[in-house]
């Protein structure tokens, strides 16, 4: 089911599968900033990344002796949320566990996913209930993906990502089955700004952890449109499109809260880089927020 927040500056419609994004378009002239998941290129639009993010080793962790089978970046996307709390311009979004959930991942819990739109800006804020006896153990983010070429006759290389100043990225390496490494690689800015090209993606995500900036924006040479990601909840952004022979009009910024399964680790759910972990009878928030 389509849920609607609206305000006379943007419009944001939103399903109840995965909590996700479907369109964010801008009123005034009615252009859509969301991908809109052509299933020849990515199907996704801004699927929700949770409770695990990336791709497990052999697609299981272990946890208190016991061995769980999950697929790449879990099961939230694709699970039925509940509407809690709706009013015009903010929703509330409820996922609780269930006997499915439990063969997957052995936590009682209950995730809020509250969306608010004020003027121009869409918050997403996430929230994580332990309802267990024992400690939680989860991961959470994003994988948005925003169009690009929004207006005509602009291509792909008309975009550029501005990280404010910073001189260089130093993006993670990956092994052949995309698990992280210990080493990085030097990625250098002009003045903050990395021109948008096929070359950039030709190994996977650019994986940046503990990142010195919290906020990204894609902006265009020619229009100069511009969206804004502000991301400080979160210590590491993937910054991802399908790499094609020719570039598909979109790309993906990625907040996360918990780097990917590393190579260098061995399957244990608690030893994930940044896992985080929620007491019985608390809870956990994060945050991110895009402008358009």
């Amino acid at each position: 089911m389509m849920y609607v927040l609206e305000n006379d500056l943007a419009r944001v419609t939103i399903s109840t599968r995965g909590a996700e994004v479907q369109s964010f378009i801008l009123k005034e002239d009615q252009t859509e900033y969301i991908w809109q998941g052509n299933p020849e290129i990515w199907a996704g639009r801004a699927p929700l990344v949770f409770p695990v993010v990336g791709r497990l080793k052999e697609d299981e962790y272990t946890f208190e002796g016991k061995t769980y089978h999950m697929g790449q970046h879990g099961f939230g996307s694709v699970s039925e949320f509940v509407v809690t709390e709706q009013e015009r311009d903010e929703i509330v979004f409820s996922l609780k566990y269930n006997d499915i959930t439990l063969q997957m991942y052995p936590f009682k819990f209950e995730l809020q996913i509250r969306y608010s739109l004020k003027e121009t800006t869409l918050t997403k804020t996430h929230t994580m209930i332990n309802l267990d006896d024992k400690v939680l153990y989860y991961a959470i983010g994003g994988h948005d993906g925003y169009n690009l070429c929004l207006d005509d006759g602009e291509v792909f290389e008309d975009y550029y990502l501005d990280f404010g100043g910073l001189e260089k990225l130093n993006p993670l390496e990956v092994d052949e089955h995309y698990h992280i490494l210990r080493e990085t690689y030097d990625l250098p800015l002009h003045e903050g700004k990395l021109p948008l090209t096929m070359k950039v993606f030709q190994k996977g995500a650019l994986v940046c952890h503990d990142f010195p900036v919290k906020n990204i924006s894609i902006r265009s040479r020619k229009s100069g449109r511009a969206l804004q990601l502000e991301f400080g909840d979160f210590k590491t952004i993937g910054i991802w499109t399908k790499y094609l022979p020719k570039a598909a009009n979109y790309i993906c910024l990625e907040p996360w809260s918990t780097l990917p399964d590393c190579a260098y680790l061995g399957k244990t759910l608690e030893e994930k880089v940044d896992i985080r972990n929620v007491l019985p009878g608390t809870m956990d928030r994060l945050a991110f927020s895009v402008t358009i």
